[in-house]
């Protein structure tokens, strides 16, 4: 999770143009098959409007449960959730694990970090500094 008071930095990690990746771990029932894995790399239709396509890859699977890997640029309310739906997959766990180059680290609960000058530079070379 980032917090920050910088409006314009935020709108600018989240805005679609901007294309910044956030990556996902996502945890779904029942088990994914190939067409289905078809299916959410392909650009769906969802809400209204033409979704960018994600890169949805298989992490992992069990005998009743896969989980995947979602990477997408562009964020829309519940994106992975409704992908799924579309599939009748249900969502058991949904974590974020990557935003643009910043990675998930190993935080204990209720701790924090300030990002490095490095980190925020990586988030403003896409030219909206």
């Amino acid at each position: 999770m980032l917090f920050t008071n910088d409006g314009e930095f935020a709108n600018n990690i989240i805005h679609p143009k901007n294309k910044i990746t956030k990556e996902y771990k996502v945890t779904v029932t029942p088990k994914v098959n190939k067409e289905i894995l078809a299916g959410l790399n392909s650009q769906l239709f969802i809400d209204g409007e033409n979704l960018a396509p994600a890169k949805v890859t298989i992490a992992k699977e069990y005998e009743d449960r896969t989980i995947l890997d979602f990477v997408i640029t562009q964020g829309k309310n519940r994106q992975i959730r409704k992908m799924c739906q579309i599939f009748a997959l249900e969502v058991k766990k949904l974590k974020r694990v990557q935003i643009g180059q910043l990675k998930l680290g190993a935080l204990a609960v209720g701790k924090y970090r300030h990002l490095t000058e490095q980190e925020v530079m990586s988030f403003k070379k896409g030219g909206w500094q």
